[in-house]
């Protein structure tokens, strides 16, 4: 049977952020499940202040759905999680895919400060640092939308947990199989910040898109999908 996989979204996403990929493969015979961490979309409650929590809520969450083991996919923040989860709870992680992510996810000041202050000005240039120049402007428009779900409040917590996240002198430590994905254009995450997963993470492959920005997985989607199932393919069946 198919190894189960848990999609993490970024922060101020929410699940519907990997539909290019839960879709694509629930259809292909997988058990799917993307998570709307607390207090993003329609999931209750408040937001975490730390990757730590996010990453003990994530194993909760698979309590629930009793799943014991799976394979976590992470974009961004959620990146951030899979790492964590991978290194606090090796026994529940069978492998990682880290998409637009890295072992710090560095956030300036000046984005912070921008949402703090005006949180709706924000969001009419968040589609222009999330995609490259040449993403259809329907998608980028229904990220847009996606990321106003998320309380501004929210969106600040999730960028400061992301700007304590360090787990550079742990990498070494992880212990599953790990795929690294991103895109030449981000612009949030640099490609040097996957490349060093790449290096650090002991067996780690790595798959670069050139023509796609922060949300690779929906720009790219047909080759990140390719990517994935190659990965998975290399996997132990459950």
């Amino acid at each position: 049977m198919p190894l189960p996989l848990l999609f993490v979204h970024g922060a101020g996403g929410n699940r519907n952020l990997w539909k290019h990929q839960t879709e694509h493969f629930a259809g292909k015979g997988h058990r799917v499940h993307a998570v709307s961490l607390p207090g993003h979309g329609d999931s209750p409650g408040p937001g975490r202040v730390d990757v730590g929590e996010y990453a003990e809520w994530v194993a909760g969450e698979m309590d629930r759905l009793g799943w014991p083991r799976a394979v976590v996919l992470g974009h961004s923040m959620g990146g951030a999680i899979a790492q964590t989860l991978a290194l606090d709870h090796p026994s529940r992680v069978a492998g990682i895919v880290l998409v637009a992510t890295g072992a710090r996810i560095p956030i300036s000041d000046f984005v912070l400060q921008g949402i703090r202050q005006d949180f709706e000005a924000a969001m009419k240039t968040v589609g222009m640092i999330l995609f490259s120049k040449r993403a259809a402007p329907e998608m980028v428009k229904w990220c847009v939308e996606e990321t106003r779900r998320t309380p501004g409040a929210v969106l600040v917590g999730d960028l400061e947990a992301c700007t304590r996240f360090d787990v550079s002198a742990r990498l070494g430590a992880l212990g599953v199989p790990a795929l690294v994905i991103g895109g030449r254009q981000d612009v949030l995450t640099a490609p040097r910040l996957q490349e060093f997963l790449a290096r650090s993470i002991p067996g780690a492959r790595l798959e670069m898109f050139e023509d796609a920005g922060h949300m690779v997985m929906a720009e790219q989607a047909p080759g990140v999908n390719r990517a994935i199932e190659g990965f998975l393919q290399g996997l132990p069946a459950e």
